[in-house]
């Protein structure tokens, strides 16, 4: 139907924006991504109130979630650098939760046909028999552990059909590690001080 066709097209973009910056990123200019983020978002959070910046930082976390390769580190990193430990925690955990929903919801909806014409529905029906198997603890794992892109995962478990219940639940409950780690990371290495985030990342 229409609205699927029209999921499927958000979904398409999503990949081939994501396959974009991935080359772009890695093949040409490796700062590309950390000027971006910092210099033109991180770094104005700071001046902004609680409310006003945690919701701009809401939006970046879904810019994130769906424009991989964003890194969520990079942002989670720079919330305890302008929150401190708990506040940047529970704001990133928010964001967190809320990007992961997002992302799903768009792959849920228009991600299986677009997997089915790409590696055959065979093959979309092993990946939904494994995530339905180990679904929950393979999410889980990827969001837990540090340094592990776990975006393609929220895509896949949309496509698979995967329980949101499930989803959710894994989801949660892998973010909470996640999310104090990389608050309490940036909090201990700057002090909280984001002038010295500006000049290890030399955007001033």
């Amino acid at each position: 139907d229409t609205k699927t066709k029209i999921y499927m097209v958000f979904f398409i973009v999503i990949v081939v924006v994501m396959i974009g910056i991935y080359l772009y990123q890695f093949l040409v200019d490796e700062t590309f991504l950390p000027l971006i983020v910092f210099q033109w978002i991180i770094v104005p959070l700071k001046d902004l109130g609680i409310w006003i910046g945690a919701f701009l930082f809401f939006g970046l976390m879904v810019l994130q979630s769906l424009i991989a390769p964003i890194p969520s580190e990079m942002v989670l990193f720079a919330s305890g650098i302008i929150w401190g430990i708990v506040g940047g925690a529970i704001i990133g955990f928010i964001g967190s939760m809320i990007s992961a929903f997002i992302g799903y919801y768009i792959a849920y909806r228009g991600g299986r046909p677009l997997a089915i014409n790409s590696i055959g529905e065979k093959n979309v029906e092993v990946l939904e028999y494994y995530i339905s198997k180990h679904g929950i603890i393979l999410i889980l794992a990827m969001r837990a552990l540090p340094m592990v892109p776990y975006d393609l995962f929220t895509l896949a478990s949309g496509f698979t059909q995967m329980k949101l219940k499930s989803y959710a639940f894994a989801t949660g409950i892998g973010t909470i590690p996640r999310v104090f780690f990389y608050s309490w990371l940036g909090y201990i290495v700057t002090g909280g001080d984001i002038d010295i985030l500006i000049e290890l990342y030399r955007i001033e």
